[in-house]
């Protein structure tokens, strides 16, 4: 049986410069992701602090404590809001939290999904203990959303634009 092949190369001298400049400017984004980092905490901060609505603006199912007491859900001491935090690599940016509650507050609970603690208490001895929180519905705090993406875009813009307008 015959067969076809179509071979490319890439002859322009500009294009393989601009390739090259491209490969080795992002051999270590660090800069770049801390930017990032600090664009999505940013966006988080505003999340609870401000707006609660999701990343993709959902408005958020108020909390008890909001709905009876009043404020924001998920801003009672400020403390989550406090601990959202950015760690940079060189081709990655991580964004989160160190509070235990904080995954509870993205992802949603239900009564019993978090099983059983085991631990000491405040004499050395050892006790169980159900999860506290019962039904708790997600309310994502953490992602990207359309402004973010966008602010994300300008950061890569301004970091690599210039290599990038050599192919356009």
């Amino acid at each position: 049986m015959a067969g076809v092949q179509l071979t490319v190369t890439l002859d322009d001298l500009a294009a393989t410069r601009a390739l090259s400049a491209l490969a080795e400017a992002s051999t270590d984004m660090t800069e770049l992701m801390d930017d990032i980092g600090r664009a999505l905490v940013s966006g988080a901060v505003e999340r609870i602090g401000s707006t609660n609505v999701s990343p993709d603006g959902a408005a958020w199912q108020p909390s008890h404590r909001a709905t009876e007491k009043g404020g924001k859900t998920l801003h009672d001491s400020g403390e989550l809001m406090r601990s959202i935090n950015s760690w940079a690599s060189p081709d990655q940016v991580a964004v989160g939290t160190n509070k235990v509650y904080g995954a509870v507050h993205q992802f949603g609970a239900a009564t019993g999904s978090l099983g059983v603690w085991v631990g000491n208490d405040k004499h050395g001895r050892e006790k169980t203990v159900l999860s506290p929180w019962g039904d708790i519905p997600a309310r994502p705090y953490l992602g990207i959303s359309d402004e973010e993406e966008l602010t994300i875009l300008d950061l890569v813009e301004a970091r690599y634009g210039d290599i990038i307008e050599a192919f356009q």
